[in-house]
């Protein structure tokens, strides 16, 4: 409030248009104004001021200013009288807490400056704004909050800056061991007495939130009072006044229980990668155990075929052995390939080919499959440009879906073979019109050795591993690969795309 003076050399008629604004000023006012001399009596007070006290005019004079005030107040208003002699005004608003005449009070926030009158200090005037109502919802709000902070089941405490608790709630008492009076006071660190690779990470904490920067949740370990080691989930949040960081509070959940889940799942985790790395050791070397006597099987039948007094029925019983050798020699590098994959013992390779001779070698490899179907191919591949791929991996992938394709078609059927480049982008898709993949089942497509109910009627041999090989391989590349069919009888789609370098 500025400096107040009444001049003492003004012309009557300019004194009492002053006076008359001033008075009018003074009286409508839905402010407090008051004013009240050195020893707190008071010489004046607006409408305003009297209503909210209870007092008449005519009890003015009665009203004396310490007189309002409770004990615990004296202080506060005689270091504001001390400054308003120094000063001459007072620098910040000050709250006070006032005595009604029934005895009730009122809360006021105050503000004051010296009236002079030819130079000299001879009064103090007032203005105070009634806040009891907020003062009153701020009371409500304190009780629920503390009603949400006792009740809470989450460990509560409000630590100050320098990490000193002042205040927990029962949750705390309970997670701790201690009573409050033990742990107020207390550094909210020596909480954590078990792992000194927690507490960098909390004064880290600490540091940024005082610094206003934004933190995450930590996960922390404590020492009850019995010597119990309890995992907690810390969540810090500061508490501000203009501004100001005053607080800092911390909400702690107990996640003892999730925290050992997580150990056993670790552990149970650990347990399947190492069986599951026995069970791909154990495929590879059973299948180089498999492919020796297989060279040795093919080798003796191919040479046995070239003879020429074999009988036809002599013959076509050769060309059955030979055809299953082929089979378990694929069978076999399946098992090897689905083994390197799973080991992600893989180089991929950068290869140049075209889509369309991998096709043209795969239908002579497999002519004699189609033929026995009497199916019909037809290939669209546009545009028909050099790809760098790994052309192994790749044909194995197109060797899987045709072969898929083959099996499961009807006789005198088409395969639809579909490639296309867009935007870099390279689209292969495979369309036969067999018997279809029932749709709640085609989620279960590409999972390892998952025979499919429909197709083990018509292809009751293999492992299940196919389809789970060429969706590996694409994933290699950052593709993906998907089926689409109507459901039984409808026959299926098979589509992948990967994005060329």
């Amino acid at each position: 409030m500025p400096k107040i003076e009444i001049a003492g050399e003004l012309s009557v008629d300019t004194l009492q248009t002053a006076e008359a604004r001033y008075k009018a000023l003074f009286e409508r006012s839905l402010v407090m104004i008051y004013l009240h001399d050195f020893a707190g009596n008071f010489l004046d007070a607006n409408d305003a001021a009297l209503n909210a006290l209870g007092y008449s005019r005519a009890e003015l004079s009665s009203i004396n200013f310490a007189g309002l005030l409770s004990e615990d107040q004296s202080n506060k208003a005689f270091n504001t009288l001390k400054e308003l002699k120094e000063t001459g005004s007072q620098k910040t608003i000050t709250e006070y807490q006032l005595r009604k005449k029934d005895g009730s009070f009122i809360w006021v926030e105050t503000e004051a400056a010296l009236i002079y009158r030819n130079g000299k200090p001879y009064a103090i005037q007032g203005i105070a704004r009634n806040i009891t109502e907020q003062k009153l919802e701020l009371k409500r709000a304190e009780e629920q909050f503390r009603i949400l902070f006792e009740q809470s089941p989450a460990s509560i405490t409000l630590v100050d800056t320098f990490g000193k608790v002042l205040d927990c709630n029962t949750a705390t008492e309970k997670l701790v061991g201690y009573p409050k009076e033990a742990i107020c006071g207390k550094a909210f660190i020596d909480l954590l007495t078990l792992a000194p690779e927690d507490l960098p990470e909390l004064i880290k904490q600490y540091e940024m939130l005082k610094n206003d920067r934004e933190t995450t949740p930590l996960d922390l370990r404590i020492r009850r009072k019995n010597g119990e080691i309890r995992w907690v989930n810390v969540i810090t949040a500061p508490l501000k006044k203009d501004a100001k960081i005053i607080k800092l509070q911390n909400i702690a959940t107990d996640i003892t229980d999730r925290k050992m889940a997580e150990e056993q799942l670790k552990h149970a985790n650990d347990e399947l990668n190492k069986l599951n790395r026995l069970k791909e050791e154990f495929y590879a070397d059973i299948a180089h155990e498999y492919r020796t006597p297989l060279i040795a099987i093919r080798g003796f039948v191919e040479l046995l075929l070239q003879s020429t007094s074999l009988t036809e029925v002599q013959k076509g019983d050769l060309e059955i052995v030979l055809r299953n050798e082929h089979r378990l020699e694929q069978l076999i590098n399946n098992m090897l390939e689905y083994s390197h994959l799973e080991s992600g013992r893989i180089s991929l390779k950068k290869d140049k080919f075209r889509v369309s001779e991998i096709c043209t070698e795969l239908r002579k490899d497999l002519f004699p499959l189609v033929a026995e179907k009497h199916l019909e191919i037809v290939e669209t591949i546009q545009p028909d440009d050099e790809v760098l791929l790994d052309r192994h991996y790749i044909t194995n992938v197109i060797k899987n879906l045709l072969t898929n394709a083959i099996k499961f078609s009807f006789p005198n059927g088409q395969i639809i073979i579909h490639s296309s480049v867009l935007d870099g982008v390279w689209i292969f898709s495979m369309r036969d019109f067999g018997i279809g993949i029932a749709k709640e089942e085609i989620s279960q497509l590409f999972e390892r050795f998952v025979k499919l109910k429909a197709s083990e009627m018509m292809n009751p041999n293999g492992i299940g591993i196919g389809l789970t090989i060429c969706q590996k391989l694409i994933n290699a590349y950052g593709g993906k690969i998907w089926a689409e069919s109507e459901g039984l009888n409808t026959g299926a789609t098979f589509t992948f795309q990967i994005k060329l370098c």
